[in-house]
């Protein structure tokens, strides 16, 4: 099988390419033209890549050639002391990741995994109700409503074309070489300082490891 894995020097999109290369899968990784999270050293694998940024208009006609899936790690994210416009975010995450998956069916992928986030159901549940998928769609921030504007874009060109797409909304992530919000956490940790948890009850916070 081969895939194209887009944002592959991204946390999650770096070890997943590291991880489905390892198992045997054929390869094109996708990296922004943008500076990357991870240098060159980072990458011990040698991989058919393509620079693009992810715009409405990108052409992914080489990248695609061949591929039987494409996995969509690649996004405009929110990060500590930077700051985004709902316009910024539409442009990557929605207008973007429709102009890659509309290409994909074309080129006769068959499946389009979408990462996208826990965060179109909003920033918090009703005390008592955990956010689940029988939960209602109800993006609070910027960022959550261009996940969840691509996920029904995604689901009504599924429904027109042969592609099966596949969304996947994932809680905070972890792992080696963490950023923003979790790795200040842990800086916290290691520093021996007090967390400021205490005066927070009936809070449950699922986590995924990046493994």
């Amino acid at each position: 099988m081969k895939l194209l894995i887009t944002g592959s020097r991204g946390f999650v999109g770096h070890s997943l390419s590291v991880a489905l290369f390892n198992a045997g899968y054929e390869c094109v990784l996708h990296q922004s033209e943008r500076r990357s999270s991870y240098n060159e050293q980072s990458n011990k694998v040698s991989y058919d890549t393509v620079r693009a940024d992810l715009t409405a208009t990108t052409n992914w006609r080489h990248a695609l050639q061949g591929c039987d899936c494409v996995v969509h790690c690649a996004a405009l994210t929110e990060g500590a002391g930077i700051t985004h416009t709902l316009a910024d975010y539409r442009a990557v995450n929605t207008a973007g990741t429709l102009n890659l998956a509309r290409q994909a069916a074309q080129a006769g992928v068959k499946r389009f995994i979408f990462l996208s986030s826990i965060k179109v159901h909003g920033n918090e549940s009703v005390t008592g109700r955990p956010l689940t998928t029988a939960v209602s769609l109800v993006p609070t921030d910027p960022y959550g409503l261009s996940k969840y504007e691509a996920e029904q874009e995604l689901l009504a060109l599924a429904e027109r074309s042969s592609m099966a797409v596949v969304i996947i909304r994932p809680p905070l992530v972890y792992g080696p070489q963490v950023k923003a919000n979790f790795a200040a956490l842990l800086t916290l940790v290691d520093r021996g300082w007090p967390i400021p948890s205490a005066g927070i009850k009936n809070n449950r916070r699922s986590m995924v490891s990046l493994d």
